[in-house]
């Protein structure tokens, strides 16, 4: 545990007071220190976190003499909070940890049950280890008897219409035990890694519908089992005799004429609309209110509009121009379900005055008909996995108006420059030619922007947040923004230019934003406008920039302009990419730039020549300036300097659903995933069986093989003499050195703690074995001319015996079954990852390698003189002489085929040296 140098943490909670100070060089000899921090585990149970900190920068005096040092004041790597301790320093800090910034990702007033499936979405600065919060304690009560659940680990929610995947925490809490019928009422209590009591968000404290508050649902086993059914014909029904029943069939077969007639049936014969469906008949459904005259009655349940299941969504059309449902006294509930809507007038869908009405768009092809006016009059909605058509230039429709526009989850839109989002809660969507996210009148803390494309962006700013209010909690996270545009603007605007507002608690997470030098750039926490502010406790990490600028002092020339001197320093920022130098091209240290950006920050230093990431296909803006086509594609290619820079990663997926890495992720909304094989020279093999952030195997030279069947970190396979084969099987943090002479063979099994194998003479076979407190590591007997080994992990059983002059070998990960037996002159090999598959047999002269990782099977029986390899599950037959490879990346070329052959261009950074 290192030991701090300094005397006491500053009232700011970012710097610190340190008699002479040397000069750092954080990203080269750190300069750490641990604190002793109040946290959370898994279960939610209060903790003592002990957590290493750096001294990153000495702190300049500010304007006019900002080419001079202070004496003894001193930035750090984040923000220590008041209740957190150093050894020997006194902490003088004011701040404390903000609460987790979260949300519900359903909607509720559904009927359930003995299980209700709760979502939820959240995001913090102490994110780590790939979960951005500790925990989520789910609970429901009926006002008398409560139930809890606990969750520890992000998946990817999988709504039907999420276009990209969105990850949180779930649960199908068990309410069994709670009355029924009953309103149940939901809420949820999310800890964060680093925090006291305080800063755990609880749904039960707020009341605000839109915020994270309690949700409600109507536990009835019998409605929820047996759902009472109107269905709609618009050509044959009749809405005086149509059928009510908990059978669809007898409903269906005698269906009401229109919508507002089947409303009005449920009210009349079943004395209530809650949880009941509505099934509309393939046709055109004009929903034309007029014939309800009073309240039909709602307490809890929603009101479901659907399609029959006989027909498609395309044909079972709802039309309407102005709608007023009068479901509830209290606040009705309507949800629209897997149908088409059109709407044909500027009308609106009315709740009461004292009734505000819920709308729920799920699923739904939504034609708004160019129909630029509100859709909401004393109604909310909220939408899952529409698809927009016609409301480009409609943005009184889309954007924050009187009403809310609570939830955008998965859903698809083409809109314009005018034409925007309220940005309150969007995720899960792809949006083309969006313009900038509104919050209309209402502030945009707790917004939450997530795991969306921005594809073909205009000229306008996507996320705008404290222009003219202040801003606690927001989060901007795994986007992706293409912007395209030949005009320059931002792409991230947060408290920007002439903003009013201050910000605190701002997440800016694994985004990836495209586009030239000033042309998308991000505006980050300036001090610089009429109006003096401040910036404090944001997260910037693992991002993708265009360009990145702040201002304050310097540019403003005022010395008292230091509200945004925390990001100046890089606190709170880590692994930070730029493709081009900041607006002023001045670099760190000038008026428009940051002082420091950072640990592991990697800045653009032109306005012209572009610091690569590598995506696979650039769409947006490119030189000149000059608009970009859009539609690109952001993954990143091998070789990408953005690989392995973020540590303790934030997030467990990727934009693409990938599994990031544990230890060091890439920048940007995309991991890089290495499982390939690498070219080599005439007669050689070079295989790349690597984990996540391995590298890959070195060319080996003629007739010999390289093989690298790595964990994470693990030194790779160096090139072997002619004749030599190499294998490294090393456990995680193991550096394996094999260095055989031709026509030798040389093995590593060892698992953590074990020593290395040492070169061996030609002729000779070192092994080691070895691995920490196992017993009963034994080569098995074998026939004349053969070895058998084990390079066994605790509990595993060891190689069985092999052929004459056969070698049969076992680099066995926990839980995997020895290699098979093999014939005479086969080497068999078996370096598997979790869960996989072992090499398969393979016939006389024949090689079969195993480099898997987690889950894949790379290896299948060829014959004689062949050599196959797959990186995927499944592999074609080949024939004898044969190399079949396969899962080849998609921007890969194809250069030619034939009736046995597909030829790829490999592309330079990937091929041998």
């Amino acid at each position: 545990m290192p030991a701090a140098n300094f005397q006491s943490v500053n009232a700011d909670g970012w710097s610190n007071t340190y008699a002479s100070p040397p000069t750092f060089a954080p990203n080269v000899t750190p300069e750490s220190f641990t604190v002793s921090r109040q946290g959370f585990d898994i279960t939610g149970a209060a903790i003592t976190v002990a957590e290493d900190m750096i001294c990153t920068q000495r702190i300049r005096q500010p304007y006019p003499s900002q080419a001079s040092l202070t004496t003894n004041l001193v930035a750090m790597s984040d923000y220590v909070y008041s209740t957190d301790t150093i050894s020997g320093v006194t902490n003088n800090s004011t701040e404390i940890s903000p609460k987790p910034i979260t949300n519900w990702a359903l909607t509720d007033h559904r009927v359930v049950g003995n299980t209700v499936h709760l979502e939820v979405v959240g995001f913090h600065r102490n994110a780590r280890d790939r979960e951005e919060i500790a925990c989520v304690e789910f609970s429901a009560t009926d006002g008398t008897t409560t139930v809890t659940q606990k969750v520890s680990t992000s998946i990817i929610l999988g709504h039907p219409g999420d276009q990209f995947p969105v990850i949180g925490y779930a649960c199908d809490l068990n309410i069994s035990t709670l009355a029924n019928p009953a309103t149940v009422t939901c809420n949820a209590k999310v800890y964060p890694w680093i925090g006291g009591p305080a800063a755990v968000a609880d749904s039960a404290a707020s009341s605000v519908a839109r915020e994270f508050s309690p949700r409600v649902y109507l536990r009835n086993t019998t409605l929820a089992a047996n759902p009472v059914y109107v269905y709609v014909n618009a050509t044959t029904g009749n809405d005086t005799t149509g059928a009510v029943s908990t059978t669809a069939a007898t409903a269906e077969a005698a269906p009401c004429l229109t919508i507002a007639g089947a409303i009005n049936r449920l009210h009349g014969v079943n004395t209530s609309v809650d949880g009941c469906i509505i099934r509309l008949m393939a046709g055109t459904h004009v929903f034309a209110t007029t014939a309800i005259v009073a309240t039909r009655t709602q307490s809890v349940g929603e009101l479901i509009i659907t399609r029959d299941p006989n027909t498609t969504r395309a044909a079972a059309i709802v039309q309407y121009s102005s709608v007023r449902p009068r479901l509830g006294a209290a606040g009705g509930w309507l949800r629209y379900s897997d149908v088409s809507i059109q709407r044909t007038s500027t009308g609106t869908t009315q709740g009461e005055t004292a009734s505000i009405l819920k709308l729920t768009f799920e699923s739904v092809n939504y034609d708004n008909g160019t129909n630029n006016a509100t859709a909401l009059s004393n109604s909310d909605a909220q939408w899952l996995g529409v698809v927009f058509s016609n409301v480009v230039g409609c943005n009184s429709f889309t954007g924050a108006s009187t009403r809310e526009n609570r939830m955008y989850r998965g859903v698809i839109a083409t809109l314009s420059q005018a034409t925007t989002l309220e940005g309150w809660f969007v995720v899960g969507s792809l949006l083309t030619t969006a313009g900038s996210l509104s919050f209309g009148t209402r502030s945009a803390s707790g917004a939450i922007v997530a795991f969306n494309k921005f594809s073909s962006a205009p000229v306008a700013s996507t996320f705008s947040v404290g222009s003219s209010s202040d801003v606690i909690g927001a989060a901007f996270v795994q986007n992706i923004v293409e912007y395209v545009s030949a005009t320059s603007n931002t792409s991230l605007f947060l408290c920007a230019d002439a903003a009013t507002g201050n910000t605190q608690h701002v997440v800016i997470h694994s985004n990836t934003f495209t586009g030239f030098y000033n042309n998308g750039r991000s505006n980050l926490f300036y001090d610089e406008g009429a109006t003096p502010r401040t910036n404090k406790l944001h997260s910037v990490r693992g991002n993708i920039h265009v360009q990145v600028n702040t201002k304050g002092d310097v540019f403003v020339t005022n010395g008292a302009r230091v509200g945004n001197w925390a990001y100046l320093y890089g606190v709170g920022c880590e692994a930070e990419f730029s493709q081009f130098i900041d607006a002023g091209n001045g670099g760190l240290g000038t008026s428009f730039a940051q002082a420091y950006a950072g640990l592991a920050a990697n800045l653009g230093t032109s306005p012209t020549a572009r610091n690569d990431p590598l995506f696979v296909s650039n769409q947006g803006t490119t030189s000149g300036p000059m608009a970009g086509a859009g539609g690109g594609n952001y993954a990143l290619q091998a070789g990408s300097p953005c690989a392995a820079k973020v540590k303790r990663p934030p997030l467990r997926f990727d934009m693409a659903g990938a599994t990031r890495s544990a230890t060091l992720a890439t920048i940007g909304a995309y991991e890089i995933v290495v499982s390939n094989i690498v070219g080599t020279a005439s007669g050689t093999i070079g295989f790349t069986g690597a984990a996540q952030g391995a590298a890959p195997a070195l060319g080996a030279s003629s007739g010999g093989v390289a093989i690298t069947g790595a964990a994470q970190g693990i030194a790779r396979a160096d090139a072997q003499a002619a004749g030599a084969v190499a294998f490294t099987g090393a456990a995680s943090g193991v550096s394996i050195v094999v260095g055989a002479a031709a026509g030798s063979i040389a093995f590593a099994g060892a698992s953590a703690g074990a020593a290395n194998v040492n070169g061996a003479a030609s002729g000779t076979l070192p092994l080691t074995g070895a691995a920490a407190a196992i017993t009963g590591a034994a080569s098995i007997g074998a026939a004349s001319g053969l070895v058998a080994l084990s390079g066994m992990a605790a509990g595993l059983a060891p190689a069985t015996g092999a052929g004459a002059g056969a070698i049969s070998l076992t680099g066995q990960s926990q839980g995997i079954a020895p290699a098979a037996a093999m014939v005479a002159g086969v080497i068999s090999f078996a370096g598997s990852g979790q869960a996989a598959a072992l090499a398969r047999g393979a016939s006389t002269g024949a090689l079969a390698f195993a480099g898997v990782s987690l889950g894949m099977t790379i290896i299948v029986g060829s014959a004689s003189g062949a050599v196959n390899f797959t990186g995927t599950a499944r592999a074609g037959a080949v024939t004898a002489g044969a190399i079949a490879m396969f899962r080849v990346p998609a921007f890969w070329a194809l250069h030619t085929t034939t009736a046995a052959w597909r030829i790829y261009n490999i592309p330079a950074q990937w091929r041998a040296a």
